[in-house]
């Protein structure tokens, strides 16, 4: 479903200005190495309008990565996250600015951000043991962790993601498994995936972009297709959409998080597999190969804002997914940083100044907050 339609009603758009995503029979999806304008308004609000920069490996990152060391002296950590992590809907992403800062202080370490918007564990599993170790020199991992106020939007929980990208539209949907190879992708998950954003040349999507910050009153100059295939395409697309959104919401959003913050219960295996089934064995598996192959373990929880205004705000610190990391940190000696002290120094409780407009995601203000605020020691060599 283009845009043309998507934004009739005058108050929303959404686009890049080249094709900027691929699947990937590893990871579900890459991004195309290069540097490609996102476009993004919500209700007559810019919510962004920015370069993002891809490297040679397919991730959101102004560093190029290198299979080897080329310095022994240098610690090398590969970071593992979703999109607060990944840098599609920011400017730049708070790992290479964590890398940026340490060298400036002198401390040589790389970070490699392998993150992707929309992934979790299936994904960072998937790469751990099928991209990363066959082919990177490392020394540890990161895994920067988000949970909200839903079973879905935690990490841990998360199944496969796959977007795509065609000439004149991105799409993306999820799957429990990934398809084998790219026949299989096309002929059978390639028709679930469901509009995400449009590709427009950047004179159109500044065309469009003033369009819809003007709201409902602007005229609409939209180019739409013949009449006949575009409402059939649209009918199939919303048919399609319909169905794997009812899909995913059964599956994932039936299970909300409803533990008080006070019990305590809910951090040991027992419970983290009660709540995440088996998939908690896909968390299980990357620890144990880094604490047998002794290679460093950092797990950072990303902060929610939803969680930080919930009833319980004034105890974020000691929240659902806090209480996990420090568990597994626990279990595996590994170092744990708490991301919500973030939180603690925006005064009066603003947080609408860090995240993006009508989006939980923070904004380059709310990345810049999180480096100046989060204590990273030890990470460093």
């Amino acid at each position: 479903m283009r845009p043309d339609f998507y934004s009739v009603g005058g108050d929303y758009f959404g686009a890049a200005n080249r094709p900027y995503v691929k699947f990937d029979s590893v990871s579900g999806y890459k991004y195309i190495s290069g540097k490609t304008r996102l476009c993004n308004v919500a209700e007559s609000n810019l919510v962004y309008d920015h370069i993002m920069p891809v490297n040679n490996r397919g991730y959101c990152s102004v560093f190029d990565y290198d299979f080897k060391k080329t310095d022994t002296t240098i610690k090398r950590l590969i970071v593992f996250g979703d999109s607060y992590s990944a840098g599609e809907i920011t400017d730049t992403t708070w790992v290479d600015l964590l890398r940026i800062k340490l060298a400036a202080e002198n401390k040589p370490t790389e970070l490699l951000n392998f993150s992707l918007e929309a992934t979790g564990i299936s994904g960072w599993n998937n790469v751990f043991f099928k991209e990363m170790i066959p082919n990177y020199d490392f020394d540890g991992i990161v895994l920067a962790v988000f949970g909200d106020v839903d079973y879905y939007s935690s990490d841990l929980a998360r199944p496969f993601v796959i977007k795509n990208s065609s000439a004149t539209y991105s799409s993306m949907s999820h799957f429990e498994t990934l398809p084998l190879n790219e026949n299989d992708f096309k002929e059978n998950y390639k028709g679930l995936l469901y509009y995400e954003s449009s590709v427009y040349d950047s004179r159109k999507i500044d065309q469009y972009k003033a369009l819809a910050l003007k709201g409902k009153d602007a005229k609409r100059i939209f180019e739409w297709m013949p009449p006949r295939p575009y409402f059939l395409n649209l009918i199939s697309e919303n048919i399609n959409f319909i169905r794997r959104f009812a899909r995913i919401q059964d599956k994932y959003y039936t299970h909300p998080i409803n533990v008080p913050i006070t019990d305590t219960a809910f951090a040991k295996w027992e419970s983290l597999k009660y709540y995440y089934g088996e998939k908690i064995l896909l968390t299980k598996q990357m620890l144990d190969y880094c604490q047998a192959n002794n290679k460093e373990i950092t797990l950072v929880s990303i902060p929610s804002f939803r969680l930080a205004t919930s009833d319980d705000s004034l105890n974020y610190h000691n929240n659902f997914y806090n209480r996990q990391l420090r568990f597994l940190a626990k279990e595996y000696d590994a170092r744990f940083i708490d991301g919500y002290t973030m939180l603690d120094s925006i005064p009066d409780r603003q947080y609408d100044r860090y995240h993006l407009y009508g989006d939980a995601h923070w904004n380059r203000a709310g990345i810049d907050l999180f480096i100046k605020a989060v204590d990273f020691s030890g990470l460093e060599k």
